[in-house]
């Protein structure tokens, strides 16, 4: 998948040039040294990161990789269901009550 001599730099510190086949790993223990700063992943390839959201938003509006993923999901849209392990979930608290406590037609539609 990577070329044997292709060198990358670090998002995180720019003195820190890693081989490609070790970024990722790189990049994640880079993470852990360096919790102030942030960095964005691409969607569609996570060798692919940004330092602002706003670059990665137009980067992925048109990234290469995009493509093989919207193929994927026009062949079969079943196969792009969300990670069960996803740290997103529907199930979440909330302190807003939906639920009226008075009836609405009295107050809004008083005789």
């Amino acid at each position: 998948m990577y070329k044997k001599d292709k060198m990358m730099v670090c998002p995180y510190d720019k003195h820190h040039v890693i081989r490609a086949q070790r970024y990722i790993r790189h990049i994640l223990r880079c993470e852990k040294n360096n919790p102030d700063k942030k960095i964005f992943f691409c969607f569609y390839q996570n060798v692919h990161v940004f330092r602002t959201q706003t670059e990665l938003i137009q980067h992925e509006l048109m990234c290469p990789a995009r493509e093989n993923f919207d193929l994927a999901a026009l062949r079969d849209p079943g196969s792009l269901k969300p990670l069960e392990n996803s740290t997103f979930s529907s199930n979440f608290q909330t302190e807003e009550n939906w639920c009226c406590p008075f009836n609405f037609f009295e107050i809004f539609f008083k005789k």
